[in-house]
């Protein structure tokens, strides 16, 4: 019983009709004359004609034989078993993970060492007739080597490093069998070097042994058994990883101490006592802490730090080295201006005030530049050169406006509303009331003195704006007089950071693209409520402002190695111009912005490296953000094979290590390959039709004569 590999070419074996179809129209009736004197010759020629005839249906046979001997052949017929042909060629695919938790060390040094060492030991069992492909997962990109010799792959091999990413054995395997589809072998191997990390197979069991075409010939699929590859070296790994790093949502300050968060986690069965971690800025160690872990146990941990010199800060927190060294360090970056610009637009409602106590004097360390227009000069004003703008006593937006402050948020500026006495329910309908997310559904009453006043309570010390209030929890709020105030309605979607007794909206924050939305609805004004006059005013306004022109949640942004993201672009960045992506392993990569929602951003590659990247324009580094090794990679527990068999729904072959491997693989492979035979019988059918063709047998007779 045999079958072929390439069966399409059988459809040629018509072409053996063709010796029959010449022969049967080279028949031709001839006219006979006869002539007395050629009556003598008649016996001879009875007996030539039967050997003529003879000779043909030899050649008709042989001719019709060669051309059905060289499609077989080219049709590839495989027997499963016997003595005759060739062994069966092998087509082969080496899946090799290179992802970040392969570079754990064994008593024998990295893993990866060991994995690339059995590929080049599977590799040495391929001929020439052979064809091999690789399939590298668990970088930024799956790498895939198509079909072709083994010395390729060879190369390869010896070239290809470990990286900081994270696989999916599942879209491997998938891969590898949609490879298969263009093999021309035989024997179809798949070999799985891996190390077997749980977190790199699905939860849900897989039913890959579907997608096999069991009649194009056999197939198996080998794996590494990850033990095996360790050496000498334990069951057991020792690692300490972090997990993250947070800011608890504050506005990091020139001047101001702040806190770093960072969470760890112990992998391993041991007891880890006496670890150190180290906070690093600009490369600088400024910090150091030790720590201890119980087996498996998380833990959150704490660095406060003072930030000198405003700009864009990279940073990093390392912890002892282990036996894997990926998630011993986690990256991050962050932002402060060296100066903040507010636009005041004022009518008359507490501007001044504002302006004070963000810009006490012209002279001197300034961290603000204000400046105050009137309401007419809103509409013709360049918004993005502001890191924020604060509308005072405006009671209501044209749709020109309204457009423009919301462009300016979206693309991460920040906004600040105090409503002013002149503001009503009807002029607040419309373009204001949507830009802020609240409603006003009765005009302002105002209170005449002595009436009774609204007082500021609930505060959300939470947030970001607040938390450095929460002292005021234990001496208690002071006494704060609102006399007159706006009762706001609040939309889905905004949230209700302080309120007045009564529980009318105080402090309320929309969040609209990059940017947000601040209303405060105590009025600045004097004979409006006495907060103006309060040494609290200051700093709650100073901190708003703060607030309203920083960018909080890129202290935040968590990145990982094989993502493909978008960056925003800063406000000042220009979208016009080519910008260059700067790696960590030295790449530069050209970057055009693109429009997005009123703003722009930048889409990235997949990150190939962890650490710090820097997108420079021609002049200066307009971002600067951090990359980390996803922690999902720190949890080195690997599966056993059975298992793994379990999950991808599919028949696994554990192979052994190193030098068992060529016996093992070659009783395993089956098959004898006919073609060569079936050639070289075609060639002596070839010979045999020449030396009938040409008569050389009856030139040898005549010469004898």
């Amino acid at each position: 019983m045999f079958s072929f590999l390439n069966s399409a070419i059988l459809a040629a074996a018509a072409t053996a009709l063709i010796p029959l179809i010449i022969h049967l129209f080279s028949k031709r009736k001839m006219k006979v004359v006869e002539f007395s004197s050629l009556r003598y010759l008649h016996g001879m020629q009875k007996r030539q004609v039967r050997r003529i005839k003879i000779r043909q249906i030899l050649l008709l046979a042989l001719r019709t034989m060669i051309l059905l001997l060289a499609v077989m052949a080219f049709a590839r017929p495989v027997t499963e078993s016997g003595y005759l042909g060739s062994h069966a060629g092998v087509s082969a695919v080496i899946a090799l993970d290179v992802s970040a938790s392969m570079s754990q060390q064994t008593n024998d040094g990295p893993l990866f060492d060991a994995a690339r060492r059995q590929a080049l030991e599977i590799v040495k069992n391929f001929g020439e007739a052979d064809e091999v492909a690789l399939i590298a997962f668990g970088g930024a990109a799956e790498e895939t080597i198509a079909f072709g010799s083994a010395s390729r792959i060879q190369e390869a091999l010896n070239e290809i490093e470990v990286t900081d990413g994270s696989g999916s054995l599942n879209a491997a395997t998938t891969h590898a069998l949609e490879l298969f589809k263009s093999a021309s072998n035989f024997n179809r191997e798949l070999y799985l070097i891996t190390d077997l990390q749980a977190n790199s197979l699905p939860d849900t069991t897989l039913k890959l042994a579907e997608q096999i075409d069991n009649s194009k010939g056999a197939f198996r699929i080998y794996l590494t058994d990850p033990s095996a590859l360790h050496g000498n070296s334990s069951a057991g790994f020792d690692n300490v990883g972090i997990t993250g790093v947070d800011f608890g949502g504050q506005l990091i300050e020139v001047g101001s101490e702040f806190t770093v968060g960072y969470s760890l986690q112990n992998y391993s069965t041991d007891n880890k006592q006496n670890l150190i971690a180290s906070l690093f800025i600009e490369d600088q160690r400024v910090a150091q802490s030790d720590f201890s872990l119980a087996p498996h146990e998380q833990k959150r941990l704490t660095f406060n730090y003072r930030l000198s010199h405003a700009g864009r800060t990279s940073a990093r927190i390392e912890i002892s080295s282990d036996d894997y060294a990926a998630d011993n360090a986690y990256y991050f970056a962050f932002y402060v201006p060296e100066l903040f610009n507010l636009l005041i637009v004022n009518n008359n409602a507490g501007g001044e005030f504002l302006r004070l106590a963000l810009e006490p004097t012209r002279s001197g360390v300034r961290h603000w530049i204000v400046k105050q227009v009137n309401r007419a000069n809103l509409a013709g004003l360049a918004l993005d050169a502001y890191d924020a703008v604060a509308l005072l006593g405006i009671d209501q937006l044209n749709r020109s406006e309204s457009a423009s402050l919301s462009r300016f948020v979206r693309k991460g500026g920040g906004v600040l509303f105090f409503p002013g006495p002149s503001l009503t329910a009807d002029k607040f309908q419309g373009a204001l009331a949507e830009f802020t997310g609240l409603q006003l559904s009765d005009d302002i009453v105002f209170n005449p003195p002595g009436s009774g006043y609204y007082t500021l309570e609930e505060l959300d010390y939470s947030h970001a704006a607040l938390a450095p209030f929460a002292g005021l929890h234990q001496e208690g709020l002071p006494g704060y007089k609102f006399f007159s105030i706006p009762k706001f309605g609040v939309s889905p979607g905004v949230k209700t950071l302080a309120r007045f007794s009564g529980g009318h909206p105080a402090l309320t924050e929309r969040k609209l693209g990059r940017g947000k939305v601040i209303v405060f609805a105590g009025m600045l004004r004097p004979d409006m409520s006495n907060f103006v006059t309060r040494s609290f005013f200051v700093p709650f306004a100073i901190r708003l402002a703060e607030y309203a022109a920083s960018d909080l949640s890129n202290y935040d942004y968590r990145r990982y190695v094989g993502e493909a993201t978008s960056v925003p672009l800063p406000k000042r960045a220009s979208p016009n111009e080519a910008l260059t992506l700067l790696t960590p392993d030295k790449q530069r990569i050209r970057i055009q912005p693109r429009a997005n929602d009123g703003a722009y951003e930048v889409n990235l590659p997949p990150f190939t490296k962890a650490g710090i990247y820097n997108l420079r324009s021609s002049s200066r580094v307009v971002e600067r953000f951090a990359v980390n090794v996803n922690p999902r990679e720190g949890d080195l527990q690997s599966i056993a094979p059975e298992q793994a068999q379990r999950i991808l729904g599919i028949e696994l072959e554990t192979l052994p290590v190193r030098d068992e491997v060529a016996g093992f693989l070659e009783s395993q492979r089956t098959g004898k390959e006919l073609w060569r035979m079936l050639l070289w019988l075609a060639v002596l059918a070839l010979l045999i039709e020449t030396v009938l063709s040409g008569d050389w047998f009856g030139r040898k007779a005549g010469d004898k004569a």
